[in-house]
């Protein structure tokens, strides 16, 4: 899978917030075997919502979604 720079930047951006939020909702201790089906879904949506967040700011008012 290619990247664009844009999204590559998104990625690295959105990398400490969402750690923080792993962190916060404790399941950074926790392999991923062991995650609750709740658990993977939070985890899943803060992931897309922090990229998407992340992305926006770097390409302003162009984001297509």
């Amino acid at each position: 899978m290619q990247f664009t720079n844009d999204e590559i930047a998104a990625i690295e951006q959105m990398l400490p917030a969402l750690g923080q939020k792993v962190a916060d909702q404790g399941i950074g201790a926790k392999s991923f075997n062991d995650l609750t089906r709740d658990e993977v879904l939070a985890f899943s949506a803060a992931t897309v919502r922090t990229f998407r967040e992340s992305f926006a700011e770097i390409i302003g008012n162009d984001v297509p979604f």
